[in-house]
């Protein structure tokens, strides 16, 4: 199945003998999107080490996916998620906050 679209207009007078952008362009598929670079983080700056540890993250992943997961560590240990035990929950979330603040301070997240 061909999917076709109708010009009825002219080409030539319209589009001043240019071949308009969207022709052709019917059924092609979109380029893929270039991925996002590896922060390399442990050669860089081996003070992070432990912090990449606290948010289980590896020295290479890349940089929006460190946000990606602070947000959902955070929400995780969050002490408002934790009502029995608020302490541990505040200790926890806060070593999480220090990791990635250290983290996105040294990268420039």
């Amino acid at each position: 199945d061909e999917l076709r679209y109708v010009y009825t207009g002219n080409l030539e007078t319209t589009f001043e003998g240019k071949e308009p952008s969207w022709t052709g362009k019917l059924g092609v598929a979109p380029k893929p999107k270039a991925k996002a670079k590896a922060a390399a983080a442990a050669d860089t700056y081996p003070e992070l080490q432990a912090h990449f540890e606290v948010l289980k993250l590896s020295p290479s992943a890349p940089r929006d996916s460190i946000k990606r997961h602070f947000r959902l560590m955070a929400l995780e240990c969050h002490p408002d998620k934790h009502p029995d035990d608020v302490e541990a929950a505040t200790q926890r979330f806060q070593e999480v906050k220090a990791a990635f603040e250290a983290i996105r301070d040294k990268l420039q997240l």
